[in-house]
């Protein structure tokens, strides 16, 4: 059986499409690799192994799959899909917050998603359900799939480039990066939990 980081890590024929397959399934299947892939894969490239540009694209191809599958199983399933995601308090919040926000940000959140945790299975599964215009999706999917794929690779292949060279500003860098992303996406939660707060007020 292939150990799907060791491929990647070894700069294996099949990287480029592990990397795609692991990221993309992610959106469904939250238990497979998604930022630990592509970090992984970044890291790779900084070693040498495999190539930056490719590693972006295999990511961002990845993530925009799994934005697809996700709107795709949203319009096929409808509310089913939306209760088997649902499952435990994490998820239901997750999807509520997606229903409410889509409704007013639609396609900014749809851009965002996959940077928040939990965030693009609930709002792509959700925007797929509520009937999204696919055109739309599909251009904010593409901006933020190809973000996202900078992104990954860029912090993977710093953070190895610099351990390599002990040239610590690319590393710097990258956990900048990392910091900027989680701490808009705690900005993010702490909003979902305010807006949370504030539904459930109204209703009492």
């Amino acid at each position: 059986m292939i150990d799907p980081f060791e491929a990647v890590r070894s700069g294996s024929a099949l990287a480029y499409l592990i990397i795609t397959g692991s990221i993309a399934g992610s959106a469904v299947f939250p238990v497979l690799p998604s930022e630990t892939m592509i970090f992984t894969a970044g890291a790779a490239a900084g070693a040498g192994v495999l190539q930056v540009p490719l590693v972006m694209v295999a990511g961002a191809v990845g993530s925009l799959l799994g934005d697809v599958l996700g709107y795709a199983i949203g319009r096929l399933v409808g509310e089913r899909a939306l209760g088997r995601f649902a499952r435990g308090e994490r998820g239901r919040r997750s999807l509520s917050w997606a229903q409410r926000t889509l409704m007013r940000r639609g396609g900014p959140l749809v851009a965002a998603a996959r940077f928040i945790p939990g965030g693009q299975t609930a709002v792509t599964v959700t925007a797929g359900t509520l009937g999204f215009p696919l055109g739309r999706f599909s251009v904010f999917a593409g901006i933020g799939a190809g973000v996202w794929g900078v992104y990954g690779a860029l912090v993977g292949s710093l953070g190895a480039g610099a351990v390599r060279s002990g040239q610590w500003l690319g590393l710097v860098i990258a956990i900048a990066l990392v910091l900027a992303v989680a701490g808009v996406a705690q900005v993010v939660r702490r909003r979902q939990r305010c807006d949370d707060d504030n539904e459930a007020g109204d209703g009492s």
